[in-house]
């Protein structure tokens, strides 16, 4: 087949949620058409020249943690979050769910704990805040006997609580314990 053609549908439509048999597909093409290693510098130096190319940061902790660099990966997504803090950029909604949806498959729960409650607060898409409540509920469901934090220890989390749920539910249950 067309192996050029082939690595130019996968670069193009790439998507951070891509399944992980997917992702493992673009990889092992990239590999076996022996354009790995050139791929991986060129991630570098997206990511030297813009930090904050959420794609390019994806691509390089799917890659890194399907070589089993558990550390090198959380490492890839912690300096994003600290990116895009350090530069007072905005999470798009997009970002934090994906980001939520790799820390729990790491169950590294405080992280996806704090994307998905900062998902709910944020949306403005009722679907989606639903959808990360309930996904933030399933993540302290399975930290179970962990401490978990939400929020950053002060009281906004605890406000911002009120100003999702305008009547008794789900989060108010969950912060109640």
């Amino acid at each position: 087949g067309n192996v050029d053609g082939a690595l130019e549908v996968y670069s193009r439509n790439y998507q951070p949620r891509w399944s992980d048999s997917l992702v493992q597909g673009y990889l092992d093409l990239l590999r076996r058409a022996r354009r790995f290693e050139s791929f991986v510098q060129s991630l570098g130096q997206k990511l030297k020249q813009n930090p904050l190319d959420f794609p390019s940061v994806t691509l390089l902790f799917r890659d890194t943690l399907s070589q089993g660099n558990l550390e090198a990966a959380r490492n890839a997504l912690f300096h994003f979050r600290t990116e895009k803090e350090n530069r007072n950029q905005p999470f798009q909604d997009d970002e934090l769910e994906t980001l939520a949806h790799y820390f729990d498959a790491l169950n590294h729960f405080n992280e996806a704990a704090r994307y998905f409650s900062t998902l709910a607060l944020q949306t403005r898409d009722n679907a989606k805040k639903e959808e990360s409540l309930y996904q933030l509920y399933q993540v302290m469901v399975a930290a179970l006997n962990r401490p978990t934090q939400l929020g950053g220890g002060g009281l906004d989390f605890f406000r911002s609580v009120a100003t999702v749920e305008t009547s008794p539910g789900l989060l108010d249950g969950m912060v109640s314990l």
